[in-house]
């Protein structure tokens, strides 16, 4: 092969990598420049745990022992004139749809007794979550009081305390995640000012 011959082939391969090796530079300039705005972020975002909400108990408006009034004894009697039990029925909200709620209730206990309140602990259940209903954040939870426990002639207190979970019988685990309601019954004419 003479001089001249291998000069013009290395010009042809020569010039042709030129032109390939440029388009594909453009090619790849061009899909960086297509998708490197996309990519870009421009500002920090500072994504925090939604808050935990403490729950709370409302009576409904068909409950026929609601939390605004006084239960008056002789007005809810059995069938044989005394009073055989009482049925509470109460809403928990609880704004984190799938926590764990924890229900108990005490008669009678009174205020000074903050640790060991089993004597007069009368209920401990699960309040169920309602994830399926058009509002998982209001739970329906019912409980019964025997009557026959109550002061016949005093005032009566009647307390339910919802939280995620307890420390011995009374206290909550977290006091900011519970919450406590109290309703007062006695006969009529009762001392409210003696009650527990």
């Amino acid at each position: 092969m003479t001089a001249r011959a291998k000069r013009l082939r290395f010009v042809e391969i020569g010039g042709g990598l030129v032109i390939a090796s440029s388009l594909g530079k453009m090619l790849t300039l061009a899909c960086a420049a297509a998708v490197l705005p996309a990519c870009l972020i421009t500002e920090r975002k500072d994504y925090r745990e939604a808050p935990s909400l403490p729950p709370s108990i409302v009576t409904p408006a068909t409950a026929t022992l609601p939390l605004d009034r006084v239960i008056v004894l002789e007005d809810v009697g059995g069938a044989d004139g005394g009073v055989g039990e009482l049925r509470f029925d109460v809403i928990v909200r609880e704004p984190n749809v799938s926590d764990h709620v924890e229900a108990r209730v005490f008669v009678n206990r009174p205020a000074a007794v903050t640790q060991d309140a089993f004597p007069y602990l009368k209920s401990i259940d699960q309040v169920p979550t309602n994830l399926t209903s058009a509002r998982p954040s209001e739970r329906p939870y019912a409980f019964v009081v025997d009557a026959t426990g109550l002061n016949p002639v005093g005032c009566n207190k009647i307390e339910l305390i919802v939280a995620s979970g307890f420390i011995g019988s009374i206290t909550p685990l977290d006091a900011s995640e519970s919450a406590r309601v109290v309703w007062w019954a006695g006969p009529r004419g009762a001392d409210l000012a003696a009650c527990p």
